[in-house]
């Protein structure tokens, strides 16, 4: 699962996306214009610059089912909704976004 930030509003993303494996530390991943992720992508401020993205593996059913959900608010609050307890986040260390705080 891909976790983006909008770079403009800030509102966070989740998302099914199929990707391929570039190098040792980047991936592409297909970016469609209708989803959110086309349009953070779309918004950013240099084109020619990296599209920041988390990925994710293993998660809480509750955020796999979220993440499905066609939303104009970040896929977390629904995720918590479904869950009862909200989810918690925490800063991603190697880009700019709020990922999942995953327990140790």
């Amino acid at each position: 699962m891909t976790v983006a930030r909008d770079p403009i509003s800030g509102r966070g993303n989740l998302g099914y996306n199929r990707m391929l494996r570039m190098d040792r530390t980047r991936f592409g991943f297909n970016v469609n214009e209708w989803r959110d992720v086309g349009t953070f992508w779309k918004s950013r401020e240099d084109p020619d610059a990296p599209f920041p993205v988390a990925l994710a593996i293993g998660l809480d059913p509750a955020v796999m089912i979220a993440a499905g959900v066609k939303t104009p608010v970040d896929e977390l609050f629904i995720a918590g909704a479904i869950r009862g307890p909200g989810i918690e986040v925490c800063p991603a260390t190697t880009v700019d976004v709020m990922f999942l705080s995953m327990p140790r």
